[in-house]
């Protein structure tokens, strides 16, 4: 009886172990245009999960890539602010119009609008602020190519004039084609509908509307209110997204007899500051190494610390921008953070150089 027993839980162990070896397959998931425009498609800004186009991807090679990608979440459930999901409208776009997203775009809703100053994909002939990045305290002129497989996320350029007459658009304050005013109007109506956001606005309090984007090298915020006829923006040419964000809307604030919230932040520029130090620090354990330690306690302990610092930094940053070293390095973060990492880095190899040294010359104390 016993060893009929164990026969069956073995027999049940190995059915088991077997069953994790067959391949499940996957569920297809319909993903509607509404969930695309309510960010609700199960796709997040995680570029490991979902990476962006490179520099030679069309933007429908960028769609084929994502063929097989499993999303987070059933479509139109969860709310998950991704790039990729207006990317996809503007992929549906050209696929409906057959004519480019740039193209559409402009003769199909700019220039019916009056936005003679706007561009999409590039600022054709006009005089383009220079995008910059931040490193140690200071900004740097930082170039950054335009992906066509990316453009529709957020790849418009245009001037203060333009900007003004499309908050008036919004708010009310200028005659456009009735088409269009019927589509501002249900976009509108759509948002007050989902409650957060919709279309590329966001419903913020007391039938406040606002979105904000940023690029590696940009950033921008618009805030708006049709009640009190008021609308603000702020465009800056550099990635500070937070304090962007922040000064626009305190000026809303302002404007309609609000308190401003004050100064914020921006995580970049925390980023700056902490790394910034770090290099500091290297620079001096480098010294410090390579001049006055000679206690083997003493260069042990240091170089532990060190290490758990470069591994922790090297561990948890990816994880908290979902991206990869490259990707934060070269695009996204101040020059500091390269600075911080390579100081720190010849640090430890100073610091083991030294330590192997002296312990074959058994000159250590």
């Amino acid at each position: 009886m016993k060893r009929g027993k164990a026969l069956a839980a073995i027999l049940l162990l190995f059915c088991c172990i077997f069953s994790l070896c067959i391949p499940v397959q996957a569920k297809r998931a319909d993903i509607l245009i509404k969930d695309l425009f309510s960010q609700k498609s199960g796709i997040t800004n995680s570029e490991k999960d979902y990476p962006s186009a490179t520099e030679n991807m069309t933007l429908s090679d960028w769609v084929q890539s994502l063929s097989g990608k499993e999303l987070t979440c059933q479509p139109g459930k969860q709310y998950a602010y991704s790039n990729a999901n207006y990317n996809l409208l503007g992929a549906l776009i050209e696929e409906i119009s057959g004519v480019s997203y740039k193209d559409y775009m402009e003769q199909e809703i700019l220039r019916p609008l009056g936005l003679a100053s706007t561009f999409v994909g590039t600022a054709g002939s006009e005089k383009l602020a220079d995008g910059s990045r931040l490193g140690y305290y200071r900004t740097y002129d930082f170039e950054m190519p335009v992906k066509e497989g990316a453009i529709p996320a957020g790849y418009f350029y245009s001037n203060i004039q333009d900007m003004c007459k499309w908050m008036q658009i919004w708010i009310g304050g200028c005659e456009i084609p009735p088409e269009y005013e019927t589509l501002i109007t249900e976009t509108k109506l759509a948002l007050n509908q989902t409650g957060d956001y919709f279309s590329g606005w966001e419903a913020l309090e007391d039938g406040v509307i606002g979105h904000s984007g940023g690029t590696a090298n940009y950033s921008s915020r618009i805030v708006f209110s049709s009640e009190k006829g008021i609308g603000v923006c702020v465009l800056t040419n550099l990635n500070v997204a937070a304090s962007t964000d922040r000064l626009c809307n305190d000026i809303f604030a302002i404007a309609t007899g609000g308190e401003p919230a004050g100064f914020v932040w921006d995580v970049w520029s925390i980023f700056d500051f902490a790394f910034a130090a770090i290099t500091m620090i290297g620079i001096i354990l480098l010294v410090l190494t390579l001049r006055f330690m000679r206690r083997i306690r003493t260069m042990v302990i240091t170089g532990a610390v060190e290490i758990v610092v470069l591994v922790s930094i090297l561990i948890v940053i990816p994880m908290i921008f979902q991206s990869g070293w490259r990707s934060i390095l070269f695009i996204w973060a101040p020059w500091s953070v390269l600075g911080g990492l390579i100081s720190l880095s010849l640090s430890i190899l100073a610091l083991i150089v030294k330590l192997c040294i002296c312990i074959k010359n058994e000159t250590v104390e």
